[in-house]
């Protein structure tokens, strides 16, 4: 006798036990006075709850450590709302408590992904590159830095989410936050309330500044401000955001209705998110990233002739987005030799000063690079000898390559490039056959390709910084490989007891 769908759905999802509801009650009660009391003893009980709950539900964890990362929840809650930085750092540990789960109590495998060896060989050219670096103490910092927020992360999330139905709520978990913020970004532009950051959630980097739209009133020029979310920083906000568009369209194509619509309004909320910084490297990377995804075929003309509506009612309802694109046509004036490049804008020409000077800091320094974060410190004696526009400050390489070059040397952004890589050609090699077994899947998969080749995008335009956010999107890519070769293997193997059966 089989089991209805109602009782096989209801077998795998067992009611808290009444020790659990009383400790969440009293949690509760707990929390309502400590209001009143103060925020300290509040996010205590709130982390407490929160304990609860993971040992009762410990995928739970995982998503919502994802949907805090990704919304950058606790750094906002320590710059905005006094809560200790500790909270910050230990956020990623929570995934301890599912990895436990899986490896402890249920006995299985810790996973190793193809691109492990990659990430070992970046992790030692950055421990050699500290090493040799001038200030090792600096270098020891960013070191620090990479161990947790990169590796660390990487690895914890490669080993908790396992399963196809946590991978498709993973992804999810990421959209819902891109939307959140999205809509945050709508409703500040469209009320103009730049001075109100909305919890942290909404920042400006420059609410009285801004770029020149190229309009003049009685009042003087009309500036533009560039929205940056929960990062202060605009290009980086357009760098996260852009990187969800891919997971939102896979979720509405592998979705079935009404999430298909859910999942489509809120990649429109991205969307206008990313717009809404104004970032010019956005636009190009975004540009490229579809292009990409038609050659891939991984949208029908149908989608692109969408976009290509939503970009005209853009053109109408946002002209100073498409003013400030148009501002990248000083760029060919640089190469032409028409304008020059006092043609430029000066942001080009500093970028241009950056990415030249990290250049020759990766030939002086070809095998180790000067450090972890040790560019910006070699900066204003390399510039000089650009000349091009030199910034008093110390600043970063402009692009991510030349920058963790200069840094890390040849070998650091070799295995660099080998993480991205065997994640995002790994997955074009699984599309297709991992299409014929689950087509959802393989969508899911894809879209997670596409992200990483979004950050990939993105970073010719900007440095290493936020990278737990790179981190997260590639470890969620290289576990949606895992599990599709896995899923693949699993159904050759089937095949092919079931040909040696037949033939018996």
């Amino acid at each position: 006798m089989t089991a209805s769908p109602t009782s096989r759905r209801q077998a795998h999802i067992a009611p808290p036990s009444p020790v659990v509801i009383g400790l969440l009650l009293a949690v509760a009660a707990i929390a309502v006075g400590t209001t009143i009391a103060g925020t300290g003893l509040t996010v205590i009980g709130a982390l407490f709850a929160a304990g609860l709950i993971v040992l009762q539900r410990p995928d739970a964890a995982t998503l919502v450590v994802l949907f805090a990362i990704y919304s950058n929840a606790a750094v906002v809650a320590v710059r905005f709302h006094n809560v200790p930085g500790l909270l910050a750092i230990a956020l990623p540990l929570a995934l301890l408590a599912p990895l436990a789960h899986h490896v402890l109590l249920r006995r299985q495998p810790i996973i190793l992904t193809p691109t492990l060896p990659w990430l070992m060989g970046f992790f030692l050219a950055q421990v050699i590159a500290t090493a040799a670096a001038t200030d090792p103490r600096g270098a020891l910092e960013h070191l620090a830095n990479v161990a947790v927020e990169g590796i660390g992360l990487f690895v914890l999330i490669v080993n908790v989410v396992r399963t196809p139905g946590l991978l498709r709520a993973s992804c999810w978990a990421l959209l819902v936050a891109g939307a959140f913020l999205g809509a945050l970004s709508a409703y500040q532009e469209l009320t103009g309330t730049y001075g109100n950051a909305y919890w942290g959630f909404a920042q400006v980097k420059d609410a009285a500044g801004g770029f020149f739209t190229g309009v003049e009133t009685l009042t003087g020029r009309v500036r533009q401000p560039e929205l940056a979310g929960p990062i202060g920083d605009q290009n980086f906000y357009a760098q996260i955001m852009l990187m969800l568009i891919p997971i939102g369209l896979a979720r509405t194509m592998a979705e079935r209705m009404p999430y298909s619509l859910i999942a489509l309004g809120c990649t429109m909320l991205v969307a206008a998110g990313t717009i809404l910084t104004f970032s010019r490297g956005a636009a190009v990377a975004g540009l490229v990233l579809g292009v990409t995804m038609i050659l891939l075929r991984f949208v029908s003309m149908r989608h692109v002739l969408v976009v290509a509506l939503a970009f005209v009612v853009l053109a109408v309802a946002v002209p100073e987005y498409v003013g400030r694109i148009a501002t990248l046509d000083v760029i060919s004036s640089i190469f032409s030799g028409q304008g020059g490049i006092d043609g430029a804008d000066v942001s080009l020409q500093s970028r241009a000063t950056e990415n030249l000077a990290a250049g020759l800091v990766f030939v002086d320094h070809p095998l180790t690079g000067v450090g972890p974060g040790q560019f910006p410190s070699y900066y204003q004696e390399y510039a000089n000898r650009v000349g091009l526009e030199v910034q008093l400050a110390d600043r970063q390489a402009h692009t991510l390559y030349l920058g963790i070059a200069a840094e890390s040397g040849i070998v650091g952004l070799v295995s660099f490039l080998g993480i991205l890589g065997t994640a995002v050609i790994g997955i074009l090699r699984l599309r297709g056959p991992l299409a014929r077994i689950d087509r959802g899947l393989a969508i899911t998969v894809t879209g997670l390709g596409l992200a990483v080749v979004a950050f990939m995008l993105t970073g010719l335009f900007l440095h290493l910084a936020y990278a737990r956010y790179a981190w997260l999107v590639v470890a969620l890519a290289s576990a949606g490989l895992v599990i599709g070769r896995d899923i693949v293997a699993n159904h050759a193997r089937r095949g092919e007891a079931s040909s040696i059966s037949s033939a018996r």
